[in-house]
């Protein structure tokens, strides 16, 4: 498994809007044309260019967030080498703070007024390691992968009508499945579903086209399609000489009401040993609604059905040419009402409850996890989250969770059960 944290120093960043400005040297420095910074700080070029590069640098979007946690776990485990919090995928450790994430997202939309753009998504921080996926090669202490990672980078080009209008991706991007995403802050609950950790990947690398149809009225459009092809899931590397075919369907009719469908198929490779034969399905479909704009003031939902199924000759549970999967459901209600206590909109709370249940019958998550031998398991997740915004750049919640195993995997493999509490501070900027 992989992990998602991001940390950037000043002089990191400083140095990466530098470079994405000036561009490339030219070894003859006697015929290097002057680049766009030089002329929008020097004006070595005329006015107009000036002007063009001053609107390019402010076409260039930075942002990002810090997320902070703490979690106790009443059923720890305390064997070494095994995870204090078993099945979790980021809060892994026990009755400690830790700096889950430091992202910094730096980022120039291609669309119909600019043709080219581009993506790039820094991170620091524990869950950076589990993120990183095969092919990151930085070491760090103890031969184990530092806390680093660069979730998104990639180069986009909208292509113009008359050529069809498709946006073209190439390099590293965010997965489109699943209801939640790397980016703590920008979920409803701290922890993260079973189905976030296990059945789906986090990035793909490689390249991804998209375009949309049926403008509504108010910009968006009601369906958009996209269509990839990469190293398989969480690889800048390829592990194997096959890759995955990324489809997947977005439908927003009316504002408040989304709903995509993925379908990904292809050599996973989920078992990480170059496995030609691991030809795997992947279907996911979420659906959210912000039941506000249907009557319901502060109300929202996201729903979450995964479906994965391989047919793996290194699964020892299965008879080569056979399948085993996997399938899971999340479902998340969240309602948000304003301080009452605050004469301003941006003070607000938010409560938020999810369920969850993983069925997995032929121990395809056991073989992820490390197990020799395929184990069966159900797994489920109840979550209860509070949360405070003092401003929109500020987060602050509280959360009781409660997972469930058919196998005694938890409290140094004495229980069925874990029960977890955690405080987490996302600061955004």
């Amino acid at each position: 498994m992989q992990n998602r944290f991001y940390r950037c120093p000043r002089v990191f960043v400083g140095l990466i809007a530098l470079g994405i400005v000036c561009g490339t040297a030219s070894a003859d420095e006697s015929t290097k044309a002057p680049g766009l910074l030089d002329a929008a700080l020097f004006g070595q070029l005329t006015g107009e260019a000036g002007d063009a590069a001053e609107d390019i640098w402010n076409s260039i979007g930075f942002d990002g967030q810090i997320d902070v946690g703490y979690t106790y776990n009443f059923n720890h485990t305390s064997i070494p080498g095994a995870p204090e919090n078993p099945l979790r995928v980021f809060d892994v450790f026990h009755n400690e703070f830790t700096v889950h994430n430091v992202i910094l997202n730096v980022h120039r939309e291609a669309n119909e007024d600019q043709m080219f753009g581009f993506g790039f998504m820094p991170s620091f921080g524990t869950d950076s390691s589990i993120t990183q996926g095969n092919g990151f090669n930085i070491a760090g202490s103890g031969g184990m992968n530092a806390d680093l990672d660069v979730i998104e980078a990639f180069g986009s080009v909208r292509l113009p009508d008359e050529l069809s209008g498709v946006t073209i991706q190439f390099g590293k991007f965010m997965t489109s499945a699943g209801a939640e995403v790397i980016a703590s802050g920008e979920n409803a609950n701290f922890s993260r579903s079973f189905i976030f950790g296990f059945t789906l990947p986090f990035t793909h690398t490689g390249v991804r086209a998209s375009r949309g149809f049926l403008e509504r009225e108010d910009g968006e459009d009601q369906l958009e399609l996209a269509l990839g092809y990469a190293n398989g899931w969480d690889s800048m590397r390829d592990t194997n000489d096959g890759h995955v075919v990324l489809t997947s369907a977005k439908f927003s009719p009316v504002q408040g009401f989304n709903t995509s469908v993925n379908w990904f198929f292809g050599n996973t490779d989920q078992f990480g040993v170059g496995d030609d034969d691991s030809f795997g399905n992947l279907l996911d479909l979420v659906g959210e609604v912000d039941l506000t704009h249907f009557g319901l003031e502060g109300f929202s939902t996201l729903l979450n059905f995964v479906w994965y199924g391989d047919e793996n000759v290194f699964n020892p549970g299965v008879t080569p040419g056979g399948y085993s999967d996997y399938w899971a459901f999340a479902g998340i209600l969240k309602y948000e009402f304003e301080n009452p206590l605050s004469n301003t909109t941006d003070d607000k709370f938010y409560v938020a409850f999810r369920g969850e249940y993983v069925d997995d019958p032929d121990g395809f998550i056991s073989l992820l996890l490390g197990a020799p031998v395929p184990v069966a398991n159900s797994l489920y997740d109840l979550t209860w989250t509070f949360a405070y915004l003092p401003s929109p750049l500020v987060l602050l919640r509280a959360e009781v969770r409660y997972d469930k195993s058919d196998f005694t995997v938890f409290d140094n493999g004495a229980r069925h059960h874990q029960t977890t509490i955690a405080f987490n501070t996302v600061f955004r900027f």
